[in-house]
């Protein structure tokens, strides 16, 4: 943390309270991306595990729901209730436009 500017959690380790504090903790700004697995309201308790710490620097990520085999979606409408945790909320498009998988892609 002392070399970087910003902390990035990734989606798949969103349920894990140990990581998302310990990473909270180091007192930088920490963008916790919401897992794929995960309703955005869902969002509200991981950001008051995270605030728990003491750290106000707090964003939320939007990167996608999962939707069938090998596809995540985007619902716009996420945003707006992530927003509702109080911190500032950042789109990630690029998992949305991709068809990751066995296709060659």
């Amino acid at each position: 943390a002392s070399v970087v500017d910003v902390l990035q959690t990734p989606a798949f380790l969103v349920r894990q309270t140990d990581f998302i504090t310990k990473v909270c903790a180091a007192g930088k700004p920490v963008n916790i991306k919401k897992g794929q697995f995960l309703a955005p309201w869902d969002m509200k308790p991981v950001v008051e595990k995270a605030k728990a710490t003491g750290n106000e620097q707090i964003m939320v990520c939007e990167r996608g729901a999962s939707f069938g085999y090998n596809n995540l979606v985007s619902d716009m409408r996420s945003l707006a209730v992530m927003r509702e945790t109080g911190c500032p909320v950042v789109f990630d498009a690029t998992h949305s436009v991709q068809l990751p998988g066995g296709q060659g892609t």
